[in-house]
């Protein structure tokens, strides 16, 4: 599988994340209705070696979750963390709450993952 499939499936192996969520998808959806979680690729870092560079290795992936409610964005966020947690290799992990949105009046959390992939 490639990391995509891996984390989609970390984040959707916690319950309460994939109940509590009406759409989970990849970077933007024009017409997504909260409350709803995209994750987006920030970076990807190869492996060195006598070879040149492997695609195995670093990616850091953002998931960000949108609701109504700052605590139910948070609850959903650190759910979907337990998931990855139970499902990758992480490496680190960075969180925040993101700034409310006044034109669409949500809520957001953000987690950063740093998991190694050996199959990206």
């Amino acid at each position: 599988m490639s990391w995509k499939e891996d984390f989609y499936t970390a984040c959707n192996s916690n319950g309460t994340f994939s109940a509590g969520i009406n759409e989970f998808f990849q970077e933007h959806k024009e017409d997504a209705v909260a409350p709803f979680a995209k994750y987006q690729l920030i970076t990807a870092v190869g492996t060195n070696d006598l070879q040149g560079v492997g695609d195995e290795g670093e990616r850091n992936i953002q998931l960000s979750v949108w609701t109504l409610s700052p605590t139910l964005s948070e609850s959903l966020a650190l759910a979907a963390k337990a998931g990855v947690k139970s499902q990758l290799d992480l490496m680190s992990v960075f969180e925040r709450p993101l700034a409310y949105e006044e034109d669409t009046k949500l809520h957001g959390y953000a987690i950063d993952f740093i998991a190694w992939f050996d199959n990206p």
